[in-house]
Parts: structure tokens; sequence; C-alpha cells
């Protein structure tokens, strides 16, 4: 929402009437450039009118045949009486304005202006000379100048680029029927001038000058001006919009390109849904505090609107925590689409501004109000970093959603930064801020106001609500076979927790009843990876497409690559293009592009942080991820269960260097799946970590062959106590139960010290061991 001045045309620019057949005459140019009244007047070539804005490059855009021969632009009507002001014939381009430097034709005849001033403001006419016929065309083009200035910065409108020796300004109001003086000014021999009005200035020229613009502002601003011989006049129209209201409309527009784009499926790349068809309101619980501060639960507030109106949930700073593939971007994509669409009873309707970051895209970048700018707002925003300070600090309520702290590449930064701030309740105090990120990858700091939420994943009744969509479009049949596939199968019930996986499962059982047999992640994972290339062989199979050769499992690179930018840095699955071709190939990484197991991204890339505002200092980068994390442990995986192969003596602790083993506990449970001989091994490595013993006994479920490898490893974990409980996620009670079921088969004396409310159902089975 840009104000708009408009100049209006003289009269004497306007075309003229009843002309008598004059005499052709030849121009100052090649002798085949001859103008003549009767040639034939078209306005096919050239759309008019048309917008340039004042002090820019601007061009008059013409579809011209590529066959001409020759080309005169003139800026008048009067194309008979006076000299183009610039041509070109024989690819050789001349006129006064060429030399000049005020004028230039583009490869394809259009008029390019270098710098629009006021005096373009009129029309302008194009003659065609085609070789073959000599036939003469003419194309007359009314051009519009216009000045885009935003609500508080700085106007200077010119009454003139010619000399003056006298001009007068004028406004006239909307609500006014009259003209009123501003100002006047001699400025022939001893200068004089003089403003009737504090609000404006004038410069030596003559022009009028509005320090800072405002709505006060709007209205049509004429200036009359003389050089002592002619007068002539020039027309502003002057209508002024909140800037304000510009920066929500680009972030409207920003978001609805995020929550349009959802995408359910890697390989489906285009088919894209807007996120309310797509989101499901899973159930979301809060980290409560009892009564004496001793002891926290995770308490239910079901749907993603109460996260605002439970009173456990109050605060202006939260965070939303969930394992890989729960949802966390998902829902903050949908809490984008209820502010864009809000309403007065919208949970989100006083919200005047909502700010959503992904945090795997700052890297470098520390301001976060250049953040904002460089990120949500496009290309040719005319907003600056000082103006979204302005609108964010007179906002009544500001909403932050700060999405993917696992995957921000800063984290372990201990250089203070506006994220670290704004999180600490130094910055931002009074906006409500909502952070997403894995359960093991909280903040080191944060406010002690802070509440902690969870997603609680898919159970049955999500389920339900996602196969009715009808986007997913399954029949009945397919509906009923996905309820009792995870009825019959505990493992693939438990996995189906996982929204991810669910929904990749939901759009699968479409095609194929195989899920029905997986009992571990691994094998459902390799199912899932062999599907989608087998999509993509199918499209290969059409006429003149390209193959690709098909190594499900990854080629050598490629899982080399996942496994060293784990090791590297676990916090952010981004490359750039060129360091994944490099690594490996051109064609593989096509391939990997063209199933949807990658993803292009372009970012920003800060060269020098101190010269940001320069636009040499930044650079703009197409940098790749994974579609999700957890592909990328699936490829590291097969690497590492290669290695395990290769190297039987090999040290895992140093060989693997992690920095959170916790925080990549699908890549241990696939290297348990892929390499069954090597899993005591992984195990045996968890349980040496602080906290490991959870994520060694999860790796318990991948070892679907002979377990009896691994029975020295669940001895040692029988020797802790053990204690199931409802907190724990379903997978790792049934995990629990099953190692428990493992040491009674095998003999092995266990600590069992309680059962409280789990969740699963296993069949009757009873303990060898000490239960306390």
């Amino acid at each position: 929402m840009f104000f708009k001045a408009k100049l209006e045309p003289l009269d004497s620019l306007r075309p003229g009437h009843g002309a008598a057949t004059p005499t052709p005459r030849t121009v100052n140019g090649p002798e085949s450039m001859r103008i003549c009244l009767n040639c034939r007047t078209s306005q096919h070539f050239c759309d008019t009118p048309q917008y340039l804005e004042l002090g820019k490059i601007g061009t008059i855009n013409c579809s011209i045949p590529h066959n001409f021969h020759a080309i005169s632009w003139y800026n008048s009507t009067n194309y008979n009486s006076e000299f183009p002001v610039i041509f070109i014939a024989n690819s050789v381009k001349d006129g006064f304005g060429y030399i000049t430097g005020e004028y230039d034709i583009t490869l394809d005849g259009s008029l390019t202006i270098n710098k629009v001033l006021p005096k373009h403001d009129r029309y302008f006419t194009l003659l065609l000379l085609f070789e073959e016929t000599r036939n003469q065309v003419i194309s007359m083009v009314r051009v519009v100048v216009t000045a885009n200035v935003l609500k508080q910065t700085r106007l200077e409108l010119l009454c003139t680029s010619n000399k003056i020796s006298f001009f007068i300004w004028k406004r006239r109001q909307p609500a006014d029927n009259m003209f009123r003086d501003l100002c006047f000014g001699v400025l022939a021999g001893e200068k004089y001038t003089e403003l009737f009005s504090d609000q404006f200035d004038l410069a030596e020229s003559g022009s009028l000058i509005i320090p800072s613009v405002n709505v006060k502002d709007e209205g049509l601003y004429s200036c009359i001006s003389s050089d002592g011989l002619t007068n002539q006049a020039v027309v502003y129209n002057v209508t002024v919009d909140d800037v304000k209201g510009q920066f929500l409309k680009e972030l409207t527009e920003k978001y609805k390109d995020l929550y349009n784009g959802v995408q359910p499926i890697p390989y489906l790349r285009h088919n894209l849904h807007r996120v309310d068809k797509v989101f499901v309101d899973a159930n979301i619980e809060v980290l409560v505090s009892l009564e004496g501060g001793d002891h926290n639960v995770w308490q239910d507030i079901g749907s993603y609107h109460n996260i605002f109106s439970d009173s456990r949930a109050k605060s202006t700073r939260r965070i939303i925590e969930g394992e890989p593939g729960y949802g966390k971007t998902m829902i903050t994509l949908r809490l984008a689409y209820d502010w864009c669409n809000r309403n007065e009873s919208s949970v989100l309707g006083d919200v005047d501004v909502l700010i959503l970051l992904r945090l795997r895209q700052l890297h470098g970048v520390r301001p976060i109000y250049r953040v904002i700018k460089q990120f949500l707002l496009p290309k040719d925003s005319r907003i600056s970093e000082v103006q979204i300070q302005k609108i964010l600090s007179e906002s009544k309520k500001v909403l932050v959603l700060l999405d993917g702290f696992d995957e921000y590449s800063d984290l372990n930064d201990d250089a203070q930064s506006d994220i670290n701030d704004i999180l600490e309740r130094k910055m931002f105090q009074e906006f409500d801020v909502i952070l997403t990120t894995r359960s093991l990858v909280l903040p080191r700091k944060v406010s002690p106001l802070t509440k902690r939420l969870k997603l609680g994943g898919f159970d049955e009744k999500a389920q339900k609500c996602y196969t009715q969509k009808p986007v997913v479009s399954l029949s009945d049949d397919v509906k009923d076979k996905i309820t009792q596939s995870i009825k019959n199968n505990p493992t693939l019930s438990d996995l189906c927790q996982v929204p991810l996986f669910f929904v990749i499962f939901a759009h699968m059982m479409n095609k194929s009843n195989q899920f029905q047999n997986l009992n571990s992640v691994t094998s459902l994972f390799h199912y899932m990876i062999s599907c989608f290339h087998s999509h993509m062989e199918k499209k290969m199979e059409d006429e003149n497409v390209y193959m690709f050769t098909k190594p499900e499992n990854g080629d050598h690179n490629f899982t080399k690559m996942a496994f060293e930018y784990l090791r590297r840095s676990n916090k952010s699955v981004i490359l750039t293009r060129e360091e994944v071709r490099q690594e490996v190939g051109r064609d593989e990484y096509e391939r990997y592009l063209r199933i949807g197991i990658l993803v292009e991204e372009e970012m920003v890339d800060i060269i020098d942080e101190k010269r940001s505002a320069s636009s040499g200092s930044i650079k703009t980068l197409t940098k790749v991820r994974f579609f999700h994390k957890i592909f990328c442990e699936w490829y590291a995986a097969h690497y590492l269960a290669d290695y395990l192969q290769q190297h039987s003596s090999l040290d895992l602790s140093e060989f693997l260097q992690l920095h959170d083993p916790a925080d990549l506990q699908y890549l241990y449970r696939f290297a348990c799946g892929l390499y069954s001989s090597g899993a005591g091994k992984i195990i045996d490595y968890l349980q040496k970590l602080e906290g490991g013993d959870k994520f060694a006994i999860l790796c318990i479920l991948e070892k679907t062959r002979d377990v009896k490898d691994i029975m020295e490893q669940v001895r040692q974990l029988c020797t802790e106590k053990l204690v199931v409980s409802g907190y724990d996620s379903l997978l790792l009670q049934r995990s629990y139960l099953q190692l428990l079921e493992l040491a009674a088969k095998n003999d092995i004396g266990h600590k069992f010290t309680s059962c409280r409310a789990i969740g699963v159902t296993v069949p009757l089975f009873s303990f060898k061991g000490d239960i306390l």
C-alpha cells in the first residue's frame, strides 16, 4: 500500500486533431526513416497507459515483431515535425536522447528511460519500419509517472528539471474544493522564497519537500513555474497509506505461500495442500507443577486452541516439544493460517502482528529486525528495519513463533543473540513467544515464566480424523484395512502414533498390504523408501525421460555424507547445493531431489554482518535439507552398519563422536535393524552413555531375528531398577515389556520396580526376578 503521485499531462501534450495532409520529410537519421501522417497507426504493439516510477529506471514495454528494420521513439505525438529522441537501424543506435544517456532501446525495441522524471509524464510515439514492405507502423503510449513513498518517509516533489525564474506550489486536500497556496519563490536575480506552512521545506531548485509523509498530507499538489518566456505546470496526486498496513499485507502473502505448500508425502512434490486441509487437532499436554512444587506432571489441555486460553498454559513464553515427526512445524503453520484468516471469534483475533521464523534459516543473521526483513518480506519491500521495529513496538499484541530450535545452527553459540534474549525475556517482554523443539534439545537459558507443552502424537481418534479428510481420498475398505492393520500389529500401532509415519502409511495403504507384516521401524522405513524409488521409476518409464540408477539404500557417497553431517553437527540438516553435488555427484543429487528425499531452499547468507545493509555483503544461496531429519538418520545408519560390518573391533565411542546421541535415536535403531550382528555393540555403547539406557532398550525392538548375541546387554540392563511409566511413550513402554519378556524367557533376574498407568496391552507373562 504505497502512496502514488500522479502527474497530470498538460493539454499541449495530448494528441492533436484534424491536421492537414503534410508532405513527407526525412528525419535526422537513416534515409529509410521517412515519417508521414498517412502511415498506418496501431495500438497493438504497446499497452497504454504504462506506469513508471519517479527517480527509477523505467521501460516502456512493447511486443515488437523481430523482423523490424528500424525503430524511432518520439517524446510527443508530433512525430511528423520533430526529431526522434532515439532510434535504431541496422542494429546501430543514435539520437540526441541516446547521446545524452537519457534514453536507450532494448533488444526487443522497447524504450528505456534511465531516470524517470516528471517531464516523462506524457505521450510517447513508437514508429516501426519493416524492411520487406517499407511499411511504417505507429503506436502511441501514454506514460504516467508515479512516486511510491511509504508513510513517515521523506518525499521530494520536483517542480521541473528546467531552469526557472519563478514558481508557486499549491495544494488541494480531499475535503477541500479549491487549491490553496503553500509557498512561492523567485529564483532569478535576488532570490526570495516564502513558506506558508512549517510542515514543508523547499529545495534550492524549487522542489517541495515533505520531511515525514503522513495521512494528512494527502491531496493534489500543483507547481506552476516560468522561465520568463513560457509557463509550465505539473500536478501530483498524493495518496498516503500506513506502512503498518503494507507490512501486514507482505507478511500475509509470505504466510500464504507457507501454509499452502504442505507436502504430506515426500515423492509427491507437486501434491501440495493448504494446512487446514491436512492438519489434525491432536492432543497437547502442559507440564504442571503440583502443589508444593516438588513434582511435575503432564496434563492434557485438548485442542491447540487452548494453548492461549487454558490457565495452566498462561504465559508470554511457551515451548512446544515433540519427537521427530510429531508435527511441530505443522502447528506453527496452522497458527499462521488462523491469523491470516482470523475473525473476532478467532483465538488469534486480537493478535495485531504474527511473526513466524524458521530457525534453521537464521545462520549468522543476528538482529531480529533484519531477520524479519530478509526472511519474511519480499526482496523489493521498501519497509526498513527501523520501521519494522517501530511497528512491533507500537502494536498492542504480537505473537512470535520460533520454529525448530533443534535445527538452529547457532543454539550452542555462547554469544548473546536476539533469539537468546527473546527466550530469556530480555527482549520482547510483552510479546507472546512460542518456541518449537525436540524434547531432548531444550534451550539452556529461558525465562522462569516459561511454560512447557508437548505434542501427544496420533491416537486412534486423530488417526481416524486424518483418514476422513478429502485430501487422503481413501475408500471405506482401505480405511477399515488401516484400522485393522494397526490393531493387529502392535509394532505398527506404536509407530503410527508418530504423525509423519501414520500419514505416509495411510497414503501407501491405497497401493499395498505389506505394511501389515512390518514389525520394526527399520522394516517400515525400508519398505517406505522402496516405495519412493518405485514411484519415481514408474515416472522414468515415460518416453524421453532420463533414467537414474536405483540404489534404494543410498550409494556409499550419499550415506557417508549423511553420516558425516550428523557427526559434524546434528542440529541443522542443511547443506549447500554445491556441497552435496560435489560429494555425491550431480546425477545422485538430482535423483534424491526428484524422489523428494532432498529439498532445496533459498537462503540468505551474511558475508559481512557489519556491512549487512550493503547488497554486496548479502548472498543468496540454494541450500539443501532432507525432507525430514529421520531420512538423514536412515541413510547415515546404512553407513554406520556397513562400517561396523567391515570393522568388527571398532571402538564406537571414538568413531561416532556425536554431540548428543540421545537426539539421534533413529540412527541407532536403524543401524541395529540393518546390521543385526552389530546390534550388541551399539546397545553396549548406548548403555555407557548417561541416560542411554532408554535408547538402548528401544534398539531391542529392532532385533527381529536371533537375540542371543544381545543377552549380555539385556542382563546388564536388567541389573538396574526398571520403572515402566505411563508418561513414557508407548513405544518405550513396549520396549520395556519386551526387555522383561526376554529376561523371563532366558532366566535373567531383574529389578522391576513398578508399572504405573501404562498404555500398552501385551500377552501375559510371568517374571523371574526381584519385583520391588
